[in-house]
């Protein structure tokens, strides 16, 4: 029994065995193969073509007041009652030099002319009787000088009072708007006194503060589009520039210039808000780029591009002038470039894209009509 016990330990040691490796066999996983690994799918992007645009204005907008050209204050030369006003003379009315304005009460003042002109006839008597005594040698040289004064002196006072009489025809001074009467007929007026105020906006004086970094690129006699709303649609008249001021105010560092515009039309009321564009300077060949398109970092500022093989490029950028949503790039981008404008946070350097021409470009917002109102007939 025992013999037949030690023969099946061996048979049964292997089965068990077997049955072991079998069961460790379902239970373990499987060895899995190693697979290469996969290249990232390519990101979708917008690009644009780098175009750099022939002439770019440099332009600073600013806005400024409309002045008349000349205002004058007319004054009474003489004393009298105000007698009556020219024809056609009201408030608001427009007015032509040499135009009467009114006529103070003149008959004191033909009294005056009268009596200095009978005075002046009895000096050129006097005058005449004491030149022939000289001549007779009756009498002396010193009764023919004061002869002579008192025949002067009597043709000034017949001057004056002529003179006075004729002042007393107020007439206007310049063209313009008759904007007030300030006396009324019958009122007594003296010499000094207002009697009228003449505005001429015909040529209307636009002043501007310039801020003293950008007084530099101005000159006399440059031309300056003035922008201007009456009833919500824009309009440009084209003025130039007639005074630049020598002094800037301390506490804004602007210097004041006037720009000088025809007002025939009546476009442009005494202090009226306007907008002024003054051209710094024309940039040639710039690159102009959406602002958007542009990352900044703690350093500096960065964009994308896409190369032959159609990845993503870095490139590190400075910025120049802003005009909108455009900023203009004064290195790192080449004309030719192809610039990532939208999908560009989702990229890095190398990485593959997959390329959609943008519909906008470039040069659209920065063609000759950057201003966009209109101008009148």
């Amino acid at each position: 029994m025992k013999r037949g016990l030690r023969m099946l330990m061996p048979g049964t040691i292997i089965l068990a065995g077997i049955l072991t490796v079998v069961l460790l066999a379902k239970v373990l996983p499987a060895r899995q193969e190693t697979l290469p690994p996969s290249d990232p799918p390519p990101v979708n992007v917008e690009v644009l073509t780098v175009e750099p645009l022939p002439a770019l204005p440099d332009r600073l907008r600013l806005h400024a007041v409309v002045e008349p050209n000349r205002i004058v204050n007319v004054a009474a030369e003489v004393s009298g009652q105000i007698g009556a006003y020219g024809p056609g003379i009201e408030e608001g009315k427009p007015v032509e030099a040499g135009a009467v304005i009114l006529e103070i009460d003149k008959a004191l003042l033909k009294a005056a002319v009268d009596r200095t002109q009978a005075e002046l006839e009895f000096e050129e008597q006097d005058f005449l009787r004491m030149q022939e005594l000289f001549e007779k040698g009756v009498s002396t040289q010193t009764e023919l000088d004061r002869a002579r004064t008192n025949l002067a002196v009597a043709r000034a006072h017949r001057n004056t009072a002529r003179e006075h009489l004729d002042r007393a025809t107020i007439k206007a001074p310049i063209s313009g708007t008759l904007n007030d009467l300030p006396q009324e007929i019958g009122q007594y007026v003296q010499p000094g006194d207002p009697v009228a105020q003449i505005v001429d906006i015909e040529t209307a004086k636009v002043r501007v503060q310039v801020p003293e970094k950008d007084i530099r690129y101005l000159s006399l006699g440059d031309g300056v589009p003035v922008q201007v709303d009456p009833l919500g649609a824009d309009v440009l008249v084209d003025g130039t520039i007639t005074f630049i001021g020598e002094l800037a105010d301390p506490a804004s560092r602007t210097t004041p210039v006037e720009v000088s515009v025809a007002n025939q039309a009546g476009t442009f009321r005494s202090g009226q808000i306007v907008s002024v564009h003054l051209t710094r300077r024309v940039l040639q060949d710039a690159i102009m780029i959406p602002l958007a398109a542009v990352i900044p970092l703690e350093e500096g500022r960065v964009v994308y591009v896409v190369n032959a093989q159609n990845q993503a490029e870095r490139r590190e950028v400075t910025l120049g002038l802003m005009r909108g949503r455009h900023v203009q790039v004064l290195s790192g981008l080449a004309p030719g470039d192809r610039l990532i404008v939208n999908g560009h946070r989702f990229v890095g350097p190398g990485q593959s894209v997959s390329v959609t021409e943008s519909r906008s470009p470039l040069t659209a917002p920065y063609q000759p009509a950057d201003l966009s109102a209109s101008r009148p007939e």
